[in-house]
C-alpha cells in the first residue's frame, strides 16, 4: 500500500500555526509544546498552565508564551528545580555556622609568623 504524504499537499487543513505530521493513511495537525487548538484547522493558542493548575509552583505562577515560570515572594529565592522557593541564610547565620564548625580549634598564631612591631623614636 502506498502512503501519500498529505503534508506535502496544499489540501491539508492544518492552520499556519500548526505542524502537519504525516501518518499512515492520513495526517494530523499538531501545535508546538505549550499550545493547543480547539480543532483541526484552528489556530494554536497558548495554554495557560497557571489557570489549569498543572504548573507545580510552590507560590506564584506566571504564564508565558508556550509555558510558564514560577515566582517566589520578595524575601525568598527560587530553587534549582525552578518550582520551589527557599529563604536564603543570612550573613550572620553563616558566621555562626563557621564559628561552631571551628569550635575548639586553636586560632593562636605561632610567634614566628607574628610581625614584630617597632616604635620609632
Amino acid at each position: 500500500m502506498l502512503n501519500i504524504d498529505e503534508c506535502l499537499l496544499e489540501s491539508n487543513a492544518c492552520h499556519s500555526t500548526q505542524a502537519c505530521e504525516n501518518a499512515a493513511g492520513g495526517y494530523r495537525c499538531a501545535c508546538p509544546a505549550g499550545y493547543a487548538a480547539r480543532g483541526g484547522g484552528q489556530r494554536c493558542l497558548d495554554i495557560n498552565e497557571c489557570s489549569t493548575g498543572a504548573h507545580g509552583c510552590q507560590f506564584a505562577c506566571v504564564n508565558t508564551a508556550g509555558g510558564h515560570v514560577c515566582a517566589c515572594p520578595a524575601h525568598m529565592r527560587l530553587r534549582s528545580d525552578r518550582r520551589t522557593c527557599y529563604t536564603p541564610t543570612s550573613y550572620h547565620r553563616q558566621v555562626e555556622e563557621i564559628d561552631s564548625e571551628y569550635a575548639g580549634i586553636s586560632m593562636d598564631i605561632p610567634a614566628k609568623y607574628m610581625k614584630q612591631s617597632r616604635s620609632v623614636t
